[in-house]
């Protein structure tokens, strides 16, 4: 079910999506996979989102990041 707001306002998305880069232990993580996972599920409710990335994922994966802009998000 979608998320609705009652009095026609927006509801705002954001987040802060570090990767692997913040996590405190060497685990996998599949970087594109969780990223597509996200845009296919704000585009399957029409919404549009924050993200907060660390530098270091820009550099290391700038075609995550130009997906997420793509996909109208900031």
């Amino acid at each position: 079910m979608a998320p609705r707001v009652s009095d026609g306002g927006r509801l705002l998305v954001c987040f802060d999506f570090e990767g692997g880069y913040g996590m405190p232990h060497d685990v996998p993580f599949d970087l594109h996979r969780s990223a597509r996972l996200i845009l296919d599920e704000l585009a399957r409710y029409q919404a549009h989102a924050v993200f907060f990335v660390v530098g270091r994922m820009v550099e290391d994966h700038p075609d995550v990041v130009r997906e997420i802009a793509a996909a109208g998000h900031e």
